[in-house]
């Protein structure tokens, strides 16, 4: 025998109960939250040191850098200090401006090399491993 339960229309016709969110946007907020933080105070005094409690500091590095930009703060630049769990942020300044373009000028260099030789491979295994010009007949 089935169970009937009244219950009242508004409950009925109410839309689903909003879910929690999930680890990742609880993450992105937090790195939001601490990007509006350190342009806060790279603002007012100019750099900010910053201490990755409870991750690792590369993830939090790379996080907080997504979170600045999101933000349209590009030229705040973000890097950890030596081997340390210490991260420092600051304003660009004009020498910045030129290691950063280097940079991003040698990734692409690598970013290139890398997908070159990658579809060179891919090529050659899609033609079965053999070069133009000989055959497989021996003889």
């Amino acid at each position: 025998m089935a169970v009937i339960t009244p219950i009242s229309r508004e409950e009925l016709l109410r839309a689903r109960n909003a879910k929690q969110p999930g680890p990742r946007t609880l993450r992105r907020q937090s790195l939001d939250a601490d990007a509006v933080a350190v342009i806060r105070a790279v603002n007012e005094t100019g750099a900010a040191a910053i201490d990755a409690l409870g991750e690792a500091p590369r993830r939090y590095v790379a996080g907080l850098r997504g979170a600045l930009a999101r933000a349209g703060k590009e030229e705040i630049l973000v890097r950890r200090k030596g081997r340390t769990n210490r991260i420092i942020a600051w304003q660009m300044r004009p020498e910045d401006k030129v290691i950063q373009e280097q940079r991003r000028a040698w990734g692409a260099e690598l970013a290139a090399r890398f997908w070159g030789q990658r579809r060179k491979r891919e090529r050659t295994r899609i033609s079965g491993g053999r070069r133009k010009g000989r055959s497989s007949r021996t003889g």
